[in-house]
């Protein structure tokens, strides 16, 4: 690497190859905080909009944070890009693949906002699945925070696999608390009622609606009306995303579109997603994510007979 007042070069040499490259400038993209702000602070310490902007995509991808991810010039194993969508017009694009690298975690791709929590607020987005998922998925995520401390975390996802994927909850985690967190996360957030996973029926080449009152979801949940109101909620981050296995030719993509975070009106808002209700019982707490990393810790600290 050779350094002057103009900038770097930074030369390399494949093992066992004599030719030396010399990194073109073009690859190093600039980075900043503003470009992906969770790499510099928490979640909860991120400043909120006043309200959600762009969730029909037709300025691009304007007013959403994306993962800062290396990016392959061929079949790169994260997409996070708006396009045309089936249909027309614009929507959100993500995608997350297999590399088939043996040093590989599962990995996620996603879009977010942090925005003012609505007094009730109500979410609604259109969600298509771009292919049928394999050892993969995607999801909705919401967080609640008051100041800087989450209050709860609303997830409403799709796929297969969960049982397998132990980064995707320590890398969720790490957003939120700024330091390393047990692939039980989200299952001990929802030993704490923290954390409330539907998992929905997504259709490949269909669009489907998600509409959740946020507000009557967490108020069932906990068994108490009015159970959010006293939280004091004061900024929601919404996340839009897809996630897959380290297994092969696993995979899992979405489209997105039409995004909005309202207020409900006088009476609640039927939560559903593709017309289905969505129910609030004991699976509401419960997750696979992460669970196939605790069942082998167990098998390996069990005593020996």
């Amino acid at each position: 690497m050779d350094a002057a007042e103009n900038g770097l070069t930074l030369r390399g040499r494949l093992a066992g190859v004599d030719r030396e490259y010399v990194y073109p400038p073009s690859i190093f993209r600039p980075f900043s905080d503003a470009v992906e702000p969770r790499w510099m602070n928490t979640l909860g310490a991120l400043a909120a909009t006043p309200a959600l902007a762009n969730g029909a995509f037709e300025q691009g991808p304007e007013g959403w944070h994306a993962c800062y991810r290396y990016l392959a010039d061929e079949e790169p194993g994260y997409v996070m890009e708006v396009r045309e969508a089936p249909g027309g017009g614009n929507a959100l694009y993500v995608l997350t693949r297999e590399k088939g690298l043996t040093w590989a975690n599962d990995e996620l791709t996603e879009f977010y906002q942090v925005v003012a929590a609505p007094a009730r607020p109500v979410l609604r987005a259109r969600i298509a699945l771009a292919a049928r998922f394999k050892s993969g998925g995607g999801y909705v995520r919401v967080h609640a925070f008051r100041e800087d401390r989450q209050l709860f975390l609303m997830m409403f996802h799709w796929g297969e696999d969960q049982y397998h994927a132990n980064f995707v909850p320590r890398t969720i985690g790490y957003a939120v608390h700024g330091r390393q967190q047990s692939w039980a996360y989200l299952q001990k957030l929802g030993e704490k009622r923290e954390g409330m996973y539907w998992k929905v029926g997504a259709v490949p080449g269909e669009w489907q609606e998600l509409t959740a009152d946020i507000a009557a979801l967490y108020d069932e949940a906990q068994g108490q009306e009015g159970a959010y109101a006293a939280l004091g909620a004061e900024k929601l981050v919404v996340v839009l995303g897809a996630w897959c296995n380290a297994r092969e030719d696993a995979v899992g993509s979405a489209w997105f579109d039409d995004i909005a975070l309202g207020s409900a009106e006088s009476e609640p808002v039927r939560p559903a997603f593709g017309g289905v209700p969505l129910a609030v019982g004991p699976e509401t707490f419960q997750t696979r994510f992460g669970q196939g990393l605790v069942d082998q810790l167990a098998r390996e600290r069990a005593p020996r007979k």
